[in-house]
């Protein structure tokens, strides 16, 4: 199949990418309340927990919807509270489960004990800190999520429903009902914008520790490729019930500037995502999408983000098909490939979604002109739609 031939799909992609994919700014626009209503929650905690006070350096917004690759309604968001780590002797170290790591605190003197005192807590750089640690000295997932969820309900307040907590927030002269239930490493937000629709915007408030280039990993991950020194960790769980010690790296940073300016990469990517949600491959994470993206970035030759979308993106689909016919996706920051991101998946989800993408693949090419082909990406209201222009 020529590039020349596939080509003669490019309409269609660049029409279902500008009004069915690609965010309008009346949208990205309309939930622009939620960085008052972040900044008020999280000065509310600190003026309620001094722990949580000392350690907040700042807030990241992470996830699709800032990396500019969410595809439909924005009503999905991830904001990550980073906690600094200054004053404490500590240390990345490897854990057993790849691509998990563990942080290890040093015991340091404490210049606020008291004389002649017994049960002296340990002390690890701030009074107070060692309700996060394990009796190892390890930060503790669970004594972390329980401390944030804690000072959370003392703000917010309210009251606990069906294992959520329901409460209202004012801004301004607005009020917003909001409900908050733990959910993996984030306490998730689901706010209540217009009582009339009853429509929902969803915000994963994610509790998150810093490393600010000092200690940027250099066991079984790769070396920095970018400029961007920050990391951080977040309590994500591991599979199984092995303990709590184990916290997942995040690379955002380096992720936001690998996958910056590089032609027709993000609408490539968003369009994978929208034809994973037509086709209901929600066990396809858009984690999962991501990483197929940046191992494409390492293997493809320069210049080829500049093709038109259309040889982009029928390329990407066959290295997407490759990975679920060898279900291998391994996880692209992590070196020895033990850390497989498909393992989550059966072999019959892998068999089942290869096989669908594979006829749309052989549809694409035997008729790239066929406008029939928006039905891969397209609900029956949006097909509907674009059939009539």
């Amino acid at each position: 199949m020529t590039n020349e031939n596939i080509v003669k799909m490019e309409p269609m992609l660049q029409l279902i990418n500008s009004n069915f994919v690609a965010l309008a700014i009346e949208e990205v626009q309309e939930n622009h309340f939620l960085y008052k209503l972040l900044d008020d929650i999280i000065d509310k905690m600190r003026v309620q927990n001094a722990l949580f006070n000392k350690l907040f350096q700042k807030k990241f917004f992470g996830g699709s919807f800032w990396d500019r690759l969410k595809v439909g309604r924005p009503d999905e968001y991830d904001v990550h509270v980073q906690c600094k780590l200054h004053n404490f002797k500590c240390k990345l170290v490897p854990s057993d489960q790849p691509g998990w790591v563990n942080l290890k605190f040093e015991k340091q003197s404490n210049p606020h004990k008291k004389k002649n005192r017994r049960n002296q807590k340990p002390y690890y750089g701030i009074p107070g800190f060692h309700v996060l640690v394990n009796k190892d000295g390890y930060l503790d997932t669970e004594k972390v999520m329980l401390w944030f969820h804690q000072t959370l309900a003392r703000v917010l307040k309210g009251k606990r429903s069906n294992r959520k907590r329901v409460c209202s927030i004012t801004i301004g002269q607005q009020q917003f009902k909001m409900s908050v239930r733990r959910h993996g490493p984030a306490f998730t937000f689901a706010i209540n914008t217009d009582s009339e629709t009853n429509n929902l915007v969803h915000v994963d408030f994610v509790p998150a520790f810093l490393f600010e280039g000092w200690q940027f990993p250099d066991f079984g991950f790769r070396a920095n490729p970018t400029t961007k020194e920050e990391t951080f960790i977040v309590a994500k769980p591991v599979k199984g019930d092995i303990g709590t010690r184990y916290w997942q790296l995040s690379f955002q940073n380096q992720e936001r500037e690998l996958l910056a300016d590089r032609g027709n990469l993000k609408p490539a990517l968003r369009l994978l995502k929208k034809m994973r949600d037509k086709f209901n491959h929600y066990c396809i994470a858009s984690f999962y999408l991501k990483n197929l993206i940046l191992w494409e970035l390492e293997t493809r030759p320069e210049g080829f983000w500049e093709q038109p979308l259309s040889v982009v993106f029928i390329e990407v689909l066959q290295s997407y098909k490759n990975a679920l016919e060898n279900n291998s996706l391994p996880f692209y920051w992590y070196n020895g490939k033990k850390y497989n991101l498909f393992d989550s998946l059966s072999a019959n989800q892998t068999k089942m979604i290869s096989t669908k993408i594979g006829e749309v693949i052989i549809a694409m090419k035997k008729s790239p002109s066929d406008k029939k082909l928006a039905k891969f990406f397209l609900t029956r209201r949006e097909y509907a739609l674009f059939r009539s222009w």
